[in-house]
């Protein structure tokens, strides 16, 4: 048993067990992980989770002799079922403690990072030293704690943080000998709180976070503020002649502090648009080109995008820039200035119709973000209805798909029973809609004899739908959604390891690095990498 998992007195205890090898990190211990941090979720019982390793150390890396012989694509989902695991940790709805002794290496930092806070020996070091090693970990968590400089200092040199310098860094909360003694003190602190409040306050922590801070304007009985030039701190920075004219209907209403539009972009080089793609999808190597896993380079000059192999990436890279009218195979046709990858009708501001251009960039990065909320794998058979020139269809359908390689069912237009039919006869295991299509399904005469395999995606639905497509459909770990046709279009979504009733009553968090608040005119306002 690579991971134990016991719960005693309220108190929930994860422990990594492979102590023979310094509890490297494999593939059966992040299906482990995963399987015990989701029953310490559903378990009501359960106010305090501790995560601590067996033997002489926290955890001492990946296990990189698992990877001997493995494909490419083996490797990428063992490490996506790491990422999970990670993100398991951070998503459980009670506080979660690391108790880090000897050492904690590459992801055993990663762990100890998606804990709430971390409580750590004297002696302890932690380390990541994996670009070292020829890969790539810790990317994320670490700087967002540390800071990038000290934490590029970590990852470039293999620096090993000692205990102190961890506390001092606020890698680590508290410093104690004996972690028995320190765990038995932490628990009985939480045990002994509300669990209801602990699990707000803890939420409100992890998603507050990345929440603009309400300013003294929520407050009706608060002087009214004007806002900042340019920019003000709620400004959803939409198309520029879509801000004109919300600017024209804000004076007309008296909105003078939303009023202000942002200034006009500089020009942007007619190869813009191609080079934005490309560097979403590919970095920067050594030769100064820009390179994915030996697939793609960027020459220099921009007039070619090589393809040098297969594989997701490739049908990713090439589904895009098809979009643009480009040959992949040696083309050197010019993207113009103008070319947007859609332009569709969205809404109707002061009376008439507003068409909208979303970019690349914002719709891949918006379906990757969506996709990796709902947990859609290569595995799963996703089933959409949506017309793929609505941003539902398009960036939250295909591309979704496209990103994560999975199997899109779709058909022409929807009606409830020829749905139902290929739901069952393609075995769809993820879906999306709204209330109404969700209503219809269920509410059809064909549903009670349909054997349905669905097990997540999102919906656009109130609770009480919410509660029916996971009762009735069977979609345990649907998602609840909401988006803007300027916000690309997806701005919150659901973790599908979130708590039920998160997700029944749509309490759902932001994407990172968007913001969301309403404004005391009762305007929802976003900003962020998606508008």
């Amino acid at each position: 048993m690579t991971v134990e998992y016991a719960v005693a007195d309220d108190v929930a205890t994860i422990a990594l067990n492979r102590p023979e090898v310094r509890n490297a990190l494999n593939l059966e211990m992040c299906i482990a992980l995963l399987d015990t941090t989701a029953r310490a979720a559903k378990d009501p019982a359960v106010k305090v989770v501790f995560v601590r390793g067996n033997g002489p150390v926290f955890c001492g890396g990946a296990d990189l002799k698992e990877r001997q012989g493995k494909s490419e694509q083996w490797i990428r989902e063992r490490r996506l079922k790491a990422f999970a695991a990670y993100e398991a940790l951070e998503a459980l709805p009670m506080p979660c403690v690391a108790l880090v002794h000897g050492a904690a290496i590459g992801s055993g930092v990663e762990i100890a990072a998606a804990c709430d806070f971390i409580v750590a020996t004297p002696d302890v070091t932690f380390r990541t030293p994996e670009a070292q090693r020829g890969t790539v970990g810790a990317t994320q968590r670490l700087p967002r704690i540390l800071g990038k400089r000290l934490a590029k200092d970590m990852m470039f040199t293999g620096r090993a943080l000692t205990a102190q310098e961890a506390l001092a860094a606020g890698l680590v909360a508290r410093i104690a000998s004996d972690l028995q003694e320190a765990q038995k003190e932490i628990a009985e602190a939480i045990v002994k709180a509300p669990p209801l409040a602990m699990r707000l306050a803890s939420g409100g922590l992890v998603f507050g976070n990345e929440l603009a801070i309400p300013n003294p304007r929520r407050d009706p009985g608060a002087p009214r503020a004007r806002a900042p030039e340019g920019r003000g701190a709620g400004h959803a920075e939409a198309p520029h002649h879509l801000r004109r004219a919300e600017s024209a209907g804000a004076q007309r209403r008296g909105h003078a502090a939303h009023a202000r539009p942002a200034p006009r972009r500089p020009r942007r080089h007619p190869d813009g648009q191609r080079r934005e793609v490309a560097r979403a999808l590919l970095w920067r190597g050594p030769d100064r080109r820009r390179h994915g896993p030996g697939q793609y380079a960027l020459q220099d000059g921009g007039d070619r995008l090589l393809p040098q192999a297969g594989g997701l990436q490739g049908a990713l890279l090439r589904a895009a820039l098809s979009q643009h009218r480009l040959r992949c195979h040696g083309a050197r046709d010019r993207v113009r200035q103008g070319f947007r990858h859609h332009a569709r009708f969205a809404r109707v501001v002061d009376r008439r119709r507003d068409r909208l251009a979303a970019g690349h960039a914002n719709m891949l990065r918006d379906a990757w973000a969506a996709g990796t909320r709902i947990g859609i794998t290569a595995e799963d058979r996703y089933f959409n209805c949506r017309p793929f020139f609505h941003v539902a269809g398009s960036t939250l359908s295909a591309l979704m798909a496209l990103v994560a390689g999975a199997t899109l069912v779709t058909l022409p237009t929807f009606e409830a029973g020829p749905a139902l039919e290929m739901l069952e006869r393609e075995r769809c295991t993820l879906i999306s809609g709204n209330d109404t299509l969700f209503q219809m399904l269920m509410g059809h005469e064909d549903f009670p004899k349909r054997k349905l395999h669905l097990r997540g995606g999102w919906a656009a639905a109130g609770p009480q739908t919410m509660r029916k497509i996971i009762d009735v459909l069977g979609a345990k770990a649907i998602c609840a959604a909401y988006g803007l046709s300027e916000a690309s279009p997806n701005v919150v979504m659901s973790d599908w390891r979130d708590a039920e009733e998160l997700r029944v009553n749509g309490l759902a968090k932001p994407h990172a690095g968007v913001e969301l608040r309403i404004s005391p005119e009762g305007e929802i306002q976003v900003r962020g990498w998606n508008v």
